[in-house]
This record gives structure tokens, sequence and C-alpha cells, in this order.
């Protein structure tokens, strides 16, 4: 082992870091150190090593080829060390469940519910984080998330998702916008509207995804609007709508209670599927632990609640 011992570990722990990052800076944001100590570890490291593991580009780096074959194989071992760490701990925190959700879900689907799981299951704490990241079963298990929600349109690896709600996409404007009974003829009225835009749909959307998916369902030309304003959340858009402050593309599960509150109107009917839905997202390590079983059928079991709900007050809406 003498060539382990004089290999810092502490050293090879900011190299993965640098490594998968490609940036001493990030490495040194993630490990909560300077950006001069990622630098000096590194240096370190390839003077122990006799090779250099990254070339330096400017204010950037990337990895050698000597870096590359090194990065492989750190990489995997501390995947490797996290996971076993986190199966040894887990009997202290199996009453703890960490859940990730898309943020407007989060807090206008997920939340008003979560009382009921925790009434059903007392025992159980549930951490909430609204975060709408890509996560693959490593970064799952990595971050410490026991199950994640995501609303994308991507394919996952076979095993790790699992549909749980199909979405539907309308146009939503404040209640008193337009007087009852009047549907506008949608080209010339958008045109005319100030556009309320959801800037991350999802992680890689592009903000005018959802209109165009809206657009094309309905066989209408692109159109461009009088002005446009865009948020970091489809919840703030959709409450600048209910202000009167123009038309937002609402998502059916986001905005259910605002129109059957009447506090928001929508606009041409039916509602049109949406490019993306949400993903239930869970890792066989996890996926029989008691908490996550029964979070996962709390959920499912809402869902459905929440299907009949909109077969039972906004039909019209939905597409047959």
């Amino acid at each position: 082992m003498p060539i382990l011992n004089s290999l810092c570990w502490n050293g090879l722990r900011v190299f993965e870091a640098a490594a998968r990052l490609q940036s001493f800076t990030k490495a040194a944001d993630e490990l909560c150190v300077t950006q001069g100590a990622v630098s000096q570890q590194v240096r370190q490291l390839e003077q122990q090593l006799g090779v250099s593991l990254f070339i330096r580009q400017g204010r950037g780096v990337m990895l050698s080829p000597e870096g590359r074959r090194l990065a492989a194989l750190t990489s995997r071992v501390v995947a490797e060390i996290s996971d076993e760490v986190r199966r040894i701990r887990r009997p202290e925190t199996d009453r703890q469940l960490v859940v990730s959700c898309c943020p407007s879900f989060a807090m206008q689907w997920l939340l008003p519910r979560l009382g009921r799981f925790s009434a059903a299951y007392p025992d159980i704490e549930v951490s909430l984080r609204a975060e709408f990241h890509a996560l693959s079963p490593r970064e799952l298990l990595a971050e410490g998330i026991d199950l994640a929600i995501r609303y994308d349109p991507w394919g996952y690896p076979i095993g790790f998702d699992e549909v749980l709600l199909e979405e539907y996409l309308l146009p939503v404007v404040a209640a008193d916008k337009l007087a009852e009974g009047v549907q506008p003829t949608p080209e010339k009225y958008l045109k005319d509207q100030v556009w309320l835009l959801d800037g991350v749909g999802w992680a890689g959307a592009d903000v005018h995804d959802e209109w165009r998916a809206w657009l094309k369902a309905k066989t209408l030309p692109e159109v461009k609007p009088r002005q446009e304003q865009i948020f970091n959340l489809a919840q703030l858009a959709q409450q600048a709508a209910a202000q009167g402050r123009g038309v937002a593309m609402g998502r059916m599960a986001l905005v259910a209670d605002a129109l059957n509150s009447g506090q928001l109107k929508a606009l041409w009917a039916p509602a049109v599927p949406s490019p993306a839905r949400y993903v239930l997202l869970t890792h066989a390590e996890r996926r029989r632990q008691a908490g996550v079983v029964q979070f996962c059928q709390w959920l499912k079991r809402e869902i459905e609640e929440f299907k009949r709900s909109c077969q039972r007050h906004l039909a019209d809406w939905l597409p047959e």
C-alpha cells in the first residue's frame, strides 16, 4: 500500500470533483474550499504521479489522457464508497424521506396534499426539495434523494422512471379579462397580448416550447405576441395571469384549482397534450424501503383522485 499512502486520499477526492465538473472553481464550491486549495491539491497529485492530469487553457481546464484514465477510476471508487456509507448510515434515517420535486408542481400540487400523507403516516418525516435539475440513478443516490418527481419529455433508463401523470396545456387569463361567453379568435387575440412565459419548463427547455406545442396541436401558425415577460417558475407566470397582466400557458395540474375557483379562465377548449409529463424516479436500492413504498402508494392514490376531480369539474377541457 505504499503508493496509496503517498497519494493523499484528499488529493484524489479533490481531483475527482475537478475532473467530474471540469472546473477548479466549481470543485472548490462543491467542496467548500478555495480555488487555490483545489489547484494546490491537484498540483501535488501531479507531482507525485509525474504527469499532468489537466491541460490548462486560459481560465479553463480539460483532462489530459492520463487524467481521463485516473478520472474513470476515481469516479467509480468515490461512488462506491459514498453508496456504502449511505447503506451503513441508512438504519438511522429510515424515518426520513427526501423527496425532490419540480418547483411549481411541488408548491401548487404536492404541498397542499402533503398534510394528508403526514396524517396517514405520522412516523415518516418528509423533506421536500423544490428543484428541477436532471437526475441519473447515480445522482439520485449521491444527493441522498429517496424519490424524485420531474416534469420533462425524456426517456430514462429502464426501471428508473414511471409516468405519474400526463400533462395538458391550455392558455389562461384572469377571469375578468373577457366577458362571459366570449372566446376570441386565437390568432388575433394572442398577437395583441403580453405572453407570460415560464423560462425553465424543464431542464434544457426553450422558453417557447409549450406554446409551440399548443399552436401545432391547434394547427395554428406561429404567432408573435405584443410583448413577453419571462419568469423562472410556471407558478409565477400563472399568478401574473391571475393579476391580469397577460396570458400564460397553463398546465392542467397547476391551474385546475384556479379554474375551479374562478380565479383563472381558460381559452380555446380542449387542452392539448404537453410534450412533457410528470415522472416518478426511484432507485432500485430505495424502492423496497417502507417509507418509499408508502409514499409512492399514497402519491398514486392522490393522482387518481386528481384525475377524477378533473373529469368531474373540467371535463370540457380534457381531450377525448
